[in-house]
């Protein structure tokens, strides 16, 4: 087909991306109309988000993805002139996403591999804008792009965050870079144990011996030098040679994770706005097979904010095959591996799907005798050794999707050990720091996409076998399941059911390849109707959180690592339950470690203090964790004592910058404490906590009977109970002052406060107080009325205002000694306001 002309400005618009499809001349007779839900999300597209930078498809494996984003690539090429790309994750995809392209009648030429090997008549017309371009994440994401696209669309988004990430990672493995290797441990002495340094300089210490992966933050990657120790001693002209001179640069950005096999240098989030090659497209579309709702898009890509258009929620009951799962590990009376080599040579292939090369090496034991294993590489770029070679398993490493076995190729799968640790980050994430929450949804789309390797059509056929107690564990828990599609979820539960009531696992296999499965249907159809479609536990809060956790890694990538530690902190506070407490951990730690930084570039009394504080907190929170963070000594300055509420206020004016900017907070946190509304009243408490000094946080009903309020400051924790909109004239209810009593006890199990509350404040129009309420009322707990309140805004509004003028050109103990008088003269110390938030009944 020839190239699709590019409209002249007298011409009519062409079509949206959908009516293209019906102007193509399709060379594949397999390929018939677009889906119903192909349609809807073209539809969307094409109404909603043609402006937006920004903007994720969510199209689940064998949905028909690959031609939703070509159609999208043509369509901006030719209505919108310039260079068209479409990305994928492997040369493999590359070449499966190109021929499909051509057989939809798509204009596209193939950019894999060196530049100097492209086709010169298809790179001539991919960069002039003739012909969209399909290529690999690789061509986009290095240290000298040739490809600049003005559309960008990335396909299998859902599992790009390593291929993006490369462009910023340095990796020292022990086994190729000793050298290196030993002479960073060796510079980090001082920063972790002697007993750890030694285990991890010991060549030969048995695995069971080895420590955990560790992180230490950009303050000691700095201060160690440990890129110029890895500089010094790594192999000349190798790869990590020339990423530690790239990343040598921004060492303050950096993180260094060290294990006994590896050391990862990488900032926490990838600051892709420094990449021209990603950054000045028009726009990024990712194409995803599942959206999430924690934020994982806009962390994998480094984006601030990632609009959507998600599948039709009745997609999945028009599923793509029937899987039948079986968990053999979770069955009384089966060895687990026994009977999954049984299994595997009852069959002709089968595919086993693996988390790392260690564990591919361990998988082979899954083998049967007479049977050949082989990688990726030995199945080649069209998998044709595998595909064709009876009684053959092929052993996938860390590949959980980009793998495609429709028919008769391959029905059984195995998916061996819990999909995470593919590096050391996320080892560090998952195996030290156990925030299974910010890596569940990078979990879940990889056994949601390991699990449709062989069903790629609604006639597909395949069953799939779970291996390792991880892997069970971690889809027996209802919270890691929620939220996945209907039939997704109810393949699970039909598999943990099998388990629990001990059938005859052989017979249902046996039964589901023959093709007996009008029982299984009923079954799955019940279970899906029951399927809980709702967000994990503190979903929400991380996705607020991956904004600032983005701008902050922005910012310490461009070296302004005070605007790095607010952003960090902001995050901190966005992360408020108990769901998220190893998260928010990590995100203390990284705005002390950048605060450190700032403070040894500035030495500022006041930032030197800050520091201090936030590298005090980190500490304090970690107390119960599994993870305790270190930093670099820091001097404290002569006298410098100072209280952390002045610190707080000096920070946050100095980082709003402009007085008219906190006069608008002010003034709305003062209307919204007039108003007697729920949800404007809460978020007037945070507020108030905030011009106060106070670390202060709304945890906004994100657990039964939470605070609507919570309020710190070193060891004075205040919790906040706001009935603004009781009606005046009754009585506060022996009900009320229960939840209220509560108070300490939830700020202690979701926050980490382990200090009891000092002051429980109930805000409510009503001064009566039954007497059965006040005999069970907490020692803590006050009684405040709406006016108390106004009159406490007012005057930390007064102190405020009187800082943001004086504040700009003062320094160390002068900025500390304005706050201090400020507060001071209108009654706003710490120990008056436990005395007058209210009367104490």
């Amino acid at each position: 087909m020839p190239p699709l002309p590019t409209p002249r400005r007298s011409t009519p618009p062409p079509p949206g991306p959908e009516e293209l499809y019906d102007r193509l001349t399709v060379r594949d007779a397999a390929i018939g109309a677009l889906w119903r839900h192909q349609s809807h999300v073209l539809k969307a597209y094409a109404q909603d988000h043609l402006a937006d930078p920004d903007v994720a498809i969510e199209l689940p494996t064998g949905s028909g993805k690959t031609l939703v984003g070509a159609l999208i690539a043509a369509w901006r090429r030719v209505h919108d002139g310039g260079v068209s790309v479409f990305a994928c994750t492997t040369r493999q995809l590359a070449m499966q996403a190109h021929a499909k392209a051509v057989g939809y009648g798509i204009d596209a030429v193939l950019l894999i591999g060196s530049n100097p090997s492209w086709p010169p008549a298809d790179r001539v017309r991919g960069l002039a804008g003739n012909a969209t371009i399909v290529t690999t994440y690789s061509s986009i994401f290095n240290s000298k792009p040739r490809i600049a696209p003005h559309w960008l669309v990335l396909d299998d988004a859902h599992g790009a965050e390593g291929f993006v990430a490369s462009r910023w990672t340095a990796q020292l493995p022990r086994s190729t870079e000793r050298d290196a290797y030993r002479a960073v441990v060796s510079a980090l002495t001082g920063h972790l144990t002697q007993n750890v340094i030694d285990r991890l300089l010991d060549d030969g210490l048995a695995p069971g011996h080895r420590p955990n992966v560790d992180m230490v933050g950009p303050d000691i990657v700095v201060a160690a030098d440990l890129f110029g120790a890895a500089d010094a001693t790594c192999t000349a002209n190798g790869d990590a040679h020339w990423d530690i001179a790239y990343l040598s640069s921004h060492a303050g950005a950096c993180c260094a994770y060290i294990a006994w096999d590896e050391i990862l240098f990488r900032p926490p989030v990838v600051p892709t706005e420094s990449h021209a090659a990603f950054t000045d497209a028009k726009q990024r579309v990712y194409l995803s097979a599942t959206l999430g709702r924690a934020g994982e898009l806009e962390r994998s890509f480094g984006r601030r904010h990632v609009a959507r258009v998600e599948v039709p929620a009745d997609w999945e009951r028009q599923g793509t095959g029937r899987r039948l799962i079986v968990a053999p590990g979770a069955t009384s009376g089966i060895r687990a591996d026994a009977f999954i080599l049984e299994t595997i040579a009852s069959h002709d292939r089968a595919l086993v799907l693996v988390p790392s090369e260690q564990a591919a090496g361990l998988a082979r034991r899954l083998i049967p005798e007479g049977w050949t294993a082989i990688g990726m590489k030995e199945a080649g770029e069209g998998l044709e050794q595998f595909s064709a070679a009876p009684k053959t398993a092929l052993i996938a490493a860390n590949r959980y999707d980009g793998i495609d076995l429709p028919g008769r190729t391959c029905s059984l799968i195995v998916i061996e050990g819990l999909p995470a640790g593919t590096h050391l980050q996320e080892r560090f994430l998952a195996e030290t720091v156990a925030a299974t929450e910010l890596l569940r949804e990078r979990i879940r789309c990889r056994i949601m996409q390991g699990m449709g390797r062989a069903t790629r059509s609604r006639t597909d056929r395949a069953t799939v076998l779970l291996s390792g107690q991880s892997l069970i564990d971690f889809l027996s828990n209802p919270d890691n399941r929620a939220a996945l599609r209907a039939e997704l979820q109810a393949e699970i539960e039909y598999a943990l059911w099998l388990a629990s009531e001990e059938h005859d696992l052989r017979d249902v296999i046996d039964d589901f390849v023959a093709g007996d499965i009008a029982d299984l249907e009923v079954h799955l159809r019940d279970l899906a109707d029951q399927a809980d479609l709702s967000p994990p536990p503190g979903s929400d809060e991380l996705h607020v959180a991956a904004g600032a956790e983005v701008l902050a890694s922005r910012a310490a990538w461009r070296g302004a690592y005070d605007e790095a530690a607010a952003f960090s902190r902001d995050a901190a506070v966005a992360l408020s339950s108990a769901a998220v407490k190893s998260s928010r951990i990590v995100q203390k730690s990284l705005a002390a470690s950048y605060a450190a930084l700032h403070a040894s570039e500035q030495h500022d009394t006041t930032a030197t203090l800050w520091a201090l504080e936030l590298a005090r907190d980190a500490t304090a929170a970690s107390r119960t964790g599994n993870w305790k963070p270190r930093f670099t000594r820091i001097p404290v300055p002569e006298g410098a004592e100072a209280p952390a509420r002045a610190l707080r206020i000096i920070e946050r004016l100095r980082r709003s910058g402009a007085e008219g900017r906190t006069r608008t907070d002010r003034e709305r946190t003062l209307r919204r404490l007039a108003d007697v509304v729920a949800a404007d009243y809460e978020e007037g408490i945070r507020h108030l906590g905030v011009m106060l000094g106070f670390e202060s946080i709304r945890p906004g009903g994100s657990a039964i009977a939470s605070p609507d309020g919570c309020w710190r400051d070193g060891d004075t924790v205040v919790g906040w109970e706001a009935k603004s909109e009781q009606l005046a004239g009754g009585e506060i209810s022996p009900k009320l002052v229960r939840q209220a009593n509560t108070h300490g006890s939830w700020m202690t199990a979701n926050l980490g406060w382990e200090d009891d509350a000092d002051l429980i404040v109930m805000v409510s129009p009503r001064d009566d107080v039954q007497a059965t309420a006040a005999q069970l009322a907490d020692p803590a707990l006050a009684l405040a009325t709406l006016s108390t309140i106004e009159q406490l805004a007012a005057r930390a509004s007064e102190a405020e205002q009187f800082v943001a003028q004086r504040l700009p050109g003062l320094t160390g103990r002068a900025a500390i000694h304005l706050v201090d008088r400020a507060l001071a003269e209108r009654r706003l110390t710490t120990s008056e306001l436990r005395l007058s938030e209210g009367d104490r009944r």
